[in-house]
């Protein structure tokens, strides 16, 4: 908290090809209905994914399954963005896949980020 962060984005305008997503995002909640699931069962499924064993460590998908609670937390939070809607996308064994009821889900999340570094950048905590 009361950091100064930078932005970095190679396209034109904020959010890219991520502006387009209409998946979701994946992650773990822990609030959920789907308590059965855990980020061991995550992890699991993003190295069957990616074509490794499940018996591998990949410190990057650690990173991405382990760092998914707090991703999912800091968007509604922090960013507002609502994702009552969950469902099971292809490779995974449970549903958790997050979005919201309206819209598309890259262009909802972008949308929300950007809210929040306007509101940063008001604040002078925006390089």
């Amino acid at each position: 908290r009361g950091a100064r962060i930078a932005i970095v984005d190679k396209e034109p305008f904020l959010g890219g090809n991520s502006a387009k997503a209409s998946s979701g995002i994946n992650g773990i909640d822990e609030n959920s209905v789907y308590r059965n699931d855990s980020v061991e069962e995550f992890e699991r499924d993003v190295l069957i994914g990616g074509g490794r064993s499940p018996d591998d460590s990949n410190p990057l998908v650690k990173t991405l399954t382990g760092g998914s609670v707090d991703a999912l937390h800091w968007l509604r939070t922090r960013c507002g963005l609502p994702l009552e809607m969950i469902g099971q996308l292809g490779g995974h064994s449970h549903p958790r896949t997050h979005r919201p009821a309206k819209g598309l889900a890259g262009a909802e999340l972008v949308t929300a980020v950007q809210s929040l570094l306007q509101e940063y950048s008001k604040n002078n905590r925006l390089v």
